[in-house]
């Protein structure tokens, strides 16, 4: 009773000052301008800026069922499987290979919107976002976003920046488009190693209670991963005939050329000899680098036609890329040429796509990669979906060869294939979504017992159902989501076998309809699992088999709220710490985050 006495002082002591902030906004007219009549559009598909919803603002951060090792902005994974996660085609596996979305904005008037939030043990996530059209011909954008928290635990602080540009033009006749992409991201996570007794994290002691003085297995280790991605792409329109309607063709000659440099940098200054089982390199320090920079060109032939409802997108491209990869004792460089084509065919009722990859020669040689898509719309509530993929990926640089301080293997692996078929049945009217997936993964490589990798000649297969449905009766809503995974042949994810998510809130509006308010709770519950390890000098997840986890409940409370442009929450996450036990990690030896409060603020500005 005294920790719900104290979590919900805490709910109403923020609430009184949330509550005199709002009427003051009510006071001011620059609030008056709604952004309902706002006609925005971002990303390759026209997609409109949503600036009212108020449902997920307290989901800042990822799902529900992202399991991290600490607290914001350090490594986790999801409990939920996905192949895609796993099926990339990165040269270098421990600093990965962001996919970056050109984001390219189209408004009428200058957009701004700015996001803080604020939470226990210094949690601070700020984002900006800025764009506006020079002319109808032209528009740029550019954002950044932060991410800091202290941790709950020693040396369990992260940093990580991310800042992004886009300026576009277009001739009047729209022949010749460019756009021109700055992308650049650097992820900072000091590694603790996890708390160096489970006993004294899950036994209810004074010591307990604070995080700080327990004791962990790494006092200095830390890693800094950055990521540049520079982009140009340009496009010329050398042929087109459309009437009145718009109907009619077009082909398009387009070229995007791009430049990347990425690199990861582990750090230790002194060793724990208890931790690291070997020293290859330095008795003292750690200070083991990978990097990876190049560039990668593509070339592309693309037919546009239109008639009345039916719209067909066909292009064929080749693909260049030249890469150059640096270890302790590895400096090569690696090319590869692929060519693809893309299909797709929209109608009245349906949509059909089919990509395709192939790489004719260098160190992908033979690697493949194909999708496809069609979705139909049953009737006017209801669509069909089912989506397939078959992907032959070589292993990346790193799997083959790494030599670090403490850790080091040479293999030769062979190629990966990944099979993927899916079917999502849907409808926006009733909001209702069910899901199936069938994944197989032929020949797959994991990181075994000892934390190096390993690959299976056999299969690894994870099927997958799911369904969500929304409840809405008057002013409330029950959101459940329910998963089931069936893991076939070699048991190599460690998922759970079940897992559940509940949305409950009460939605209504306050002060002649000027305030909307959505108060909830989030429950999420999966069932127990065998726990995975994570080895901070590779920022890899490997098997383990020493602890299980879940079969453990985590609830959160939240309000959400907005009053014309500015849109904020108050949230106290997994309210339920310490009440059923502290059996709850998101790795060996790393505990969840206990109890947090958090505010958020998004503020938007429409000139």
């Amino acid at each position: 009773m005294t920790t719900f006495f104290y979590i919900f002082t805490l709910i109403f002591r923020y609430l009184k000052i949330i509550l005199s902030i709002l009427f003051l906004f009510l006071l001011f007219d620059f609030f008056s301008q709604s952004s309902s009549g706002l006609s925005s559009y971002v990303g390759g598909d026209t997609e409109e800026i949503d600036t009212t919803s108020i449902d997920q603002i307290h989901r800042y951060n990822q799902g529900l069922d992202y399991l991290s090792i600490g607290n914001i902005g350090l490594p986790g994974y999801n409990l939920l499987f996905d192949i895609q996660e796993y099926a990339n085609f990165s040269p270098s596996l421990f600093i990965g290979d962001k996919k970056y979305v050109s984001k390219q904005f189209d408004v009428k008037k200058p957009y701004t919107e700015l996001n803080y939030i604020l939470g226990s043990k210094e949690e601070q996530v700020l984002k900006v976002l800025h764009t506006q059209n020079i002319s109808q011909l032209s528009n740029f954008s550019f954002g950044f976003d932060k991410v800091k928290s202290k941790g709950f635990y020693n040396n369990q602080a992260s940093s990580n920046n991310h800042l992004y540009a886009n300026a576009w033009f277009k001739t009047k006749n729209e022949r010749y488009k460019v756009s021109l992409n700055i992308d650049h991201e650097r992820i900072f996570n000091e590694h603790n190693g996890g708390v160096l007794y489970d006993s004294l994290f899950e036994q209810d002691l004074l010591l307990n209670r604070n995080r700080e003085l327990m004791d962990v297995n790494l006092s200095f280790a830390s890693s800094t991963i950055n990521r540049t991605n520079l982009q140009l792409d340009q496009q010329f329109q050398f042929s087109q005939s459309f009437d009145s309607l718009n109907n009619g063709f077009s082909h398009i000659l387009y070229a995007k050329v791009s430049g990347y440099k990425n690199d990861r940098v582990f750090k230790d200054s002194l060793l724990n000899m208890s931790y690291y089982s070997q020293i290859l390199i330095d008795s003292v320090i750690t200070n083991d680098i990978i990097k990876y920079e190049g560039v990668n060109g593509i070339v592309g032939y693309q037919f546009n036609k239109y008639k009345e409802r039916n719209n067909l997108n066909f292009s064929t491209f080749v693909k260049w890329e030249g890469i150059n990869y640096e270890q302790y004792i590895i400096d090569t460089l690696v090319t590869s040429l692929s060519i693809g084509t893309n299909l797709q065919f929209k109608g009245n009722k349906f949509r059909f796509q089919l990509d395709g990859n192939y790489y004719l020669n260098g160190f992908r040689e033979l690697n493949y990669d194909v999708k496809g898509l069609l979705n139909y719309e049953l009737t006017q509530d209801w669509s069909i979906g089912v989506m397939g993929s078959y992907q032959g990926i070589s292993p990346s640089l790193d799997l083959r060869s790494y030599y670090g301080n403490n850790i080091s293997w040479q293999y030769t692996f062979s190629t990966t294939e990944y099979l993927s078929v899916s079917g999502i049945l849907t409808s926006k009217k009733h909001k209702v979504g069910l899901n199936a997936v069938y994944n197989d993964m032929f020949n797959p490589i994991f990181f075994n017992f000892i934390g190096e990798p390993q690959q299976i000649d056999g299969i690894a297969q994870l099927i997958q159902f799911s369904a969500q449905k929304e409840f809405n009766l008057k002013k409330w809503s029950l959101i459940p989501k329910m998963v089931y995974q069936y893991s076939g042949g070699y048991n190599i994810y460690r998922l759970p076998d079940y897992y559940a998510d509940l949305t409950i809130g009460f939605k209504t509006k306050m002060y002649k309809n000027n305030l909307s308010v959505f108060i909830g709770a989030d429950l999420v519950y999966y069932a127990p699992t065998d726990m995975m390890s994570f080895n901070p000098m590779i920022n890899q997840y490997n098997l383990d088999d020493t602890k299980i986890a879940g079969n453990y409940p985590f609830v959160d409370v939240f309000l959400n709220a907005r009053i014309k442009t500015v849109r904020f929450f108050l949230k106290a996450t997994h309210i339920n710490s310490g009440l059923l036990g502290f059996n709850y990690y998101g790795a060996h030896n790393y505990p969840l985050k206990d109890r947090t409060i958090q505010f958020g603020l998004t503020w938007v500005f429409i000139n």
